[in-house]
């Protein structure tokens, strides 16, 4: 956050969030002190190199896919009026559409003088403010649920999404409490991530009923791309980056070609929480690129899109090859499950056991499973039969999804149809 940033600013204001846009939730970005990071450590080729081919295309011109397209025109009406953008984005009123070429000289410009300067041609003396994750969260779903036997109840049955779906509930309750900048506070990482700390945990798992409210159980002392490569001689990169709520805050530095993220609108405005805002701090980060090892050596590079989907899918992965069976191309492809409502760092508080989703190859008796054992389900469906259980004691909605072309890499990678 901005040096002089700080919770006394918000109240003067009569702010109690963050809003989405504009200055307040735009942070020092970290991506460029990123690349030149991982070129200092592993790069072999010169680094103004790498650039060139981005330059290349947005100086040139590239055609506009379907999905930047669908985003492009959704985000005019947004950000039409902060400084800059429509130079940038918009031409003759609209934005680019599908199959448009479209060049971004000053994006160009901007990326040829930190090709040639590094990171001194971006920051000259700035804060470096890398991102903070909350990949712990996906390491405690993961120690909870060991202490079930997932193999016999298989992917596809209720017990088993309703397992996942609480162990969710209970690391996102830590994660809502204690995911903050270490610099900043104390945070018991070898606590949260401890198998007796997961065994207390999943002891309080009911598993007849959903738990409608979420609590830390250590007491106090989320426009985004994801890739992956490798080479043939083993080296692998995953990488993540985002500018959050699509396409940013609004706030277009004037000749760059960019917009600034708003990943400021995730610190908290609670005076003593861990992530409450402060000048210099970083904030809470959703974005979580991973790896797994095997015997000590690299294994696996992988990582999803979504916000606070991210862990949980990481998790599902896991646990797909693992417990599951399956083999990569498997575990990526099986359906998912997707929990959203709980506590968040930000101050929401889960009072009503949030929303589960189901992809679309789960079908409709594991949805009927999940409401005869009471998890608290509003049943929606694919053909868009709504089924109301609140005489049942129900207050979740469950949600049928499916993957579709527009949407692939976007969220949770899948629309909802319901």
């Amino acid at each position: 956050a901005p040096q002089s940033l700080s919770l006394d600013y918000f109240k003067e204001q009569n702010l109690t969030k963050i809003p989405p846009f504009g200055p307040l939730p735009v942070t020092v970005p970290g991506a460029v002190d990123g690349w030149v990071k991982l070129h200092e450590k592993f790069g072999n080729q010169s680094f103004s190199s790498l650039f060139q081919p981005t330059i290349d295309y947005a100086r040139k011109g590239h055609p506009v896919s379907e999905t930047i397209a669908y985003y492009l025109d959704r985000s005019k009406e947004v950000f039409k009026e902060y400084p800059n953008f429509s130079e940038v984005w918009v031409k003759d009123g609209e934005t680019a559409g599908k199959g448009d070429v479209f060049k971004n000289p000053r994006l160009a410009d901007t990326l040829e003088i930190i090709a040639e300067k590094g990171r001194a041609g971006f920051y000259e003396g700035v804060w470096e403010l890398p991102p903070n994750g909350q990949g712990v969260v996906a390491l405690q779903i993961l120690n909870i649920l060991e202490n079930f036997d997932l193999k016999e109840m298989g992917l596809f049955s209720s017990e088993y999404i309703h397992l996942f779906t609480e162990a969710k509930k209970l690391a996102f309750a830590d994660r809502a409490k204690h995911y903050a900048d270490p610099a900043f506070s104390e945070i018991p990482i070898k606590q949260l991530i401890s198998k007796s700390y997961a065994k207390e945990r999943a002891a309080l798992i009911d598993k007849a009923k959903a738990a409608l409210v979420d609590e830390s159980g250590i007491p106090s002392g989320g426009d985004t791309i994801y890739l992956t490569a490798a080479d043939k001689f083993g080296n692998m990169v995953s990488l993540i980056q985002s500018n959050y709520r699509g396409m940013g805050s609004g706030m277009v530095p004037p000749g760059l070609g960019f917009m600034l993220q708003d990943r400021g609108e995730l610190f908290s405005l609670e005076e003593g929480h861990a992530n409450v805002i402060e000048g210099g701090k970083r904030p809470f980060h959703t974005i979580i690129p991973a790896f797994v090892t095997k015997d000590g050596k690299p294994f696996i590079s992988f990582g999803v899109m979504g916000g606070a989907t991210q862990p949980q899918a990481h998790a599902q992965i896991i646990i797909n090859l693992i417990d599951f069976g399956y083999n990569l191309q498997e575990a990526g492809d099986a359906p998912r499950i997707v929990h959203s409502g709980s506590s968040q760092p930000t101050d929401e508080k889960m009072q009503n056991g949030g929303s589960l989703s189901l992809e679309k190859g789960f079908g409709s008796k594991i949805e009927e499973a999940l409401v005869d054992i009471k998890s608290n389900i509003k049943k929606g469906y694919l053909e868009d039969i709504k089924l109301s259980c609140l005489k049942k004691g129900c207050f979740l909605e469950l949600q049928r999804v499916e993957r579709t072309d527009r949407h692939l890499g976007t969220d949770f990678h899948k629309r909802v149809i319901s």
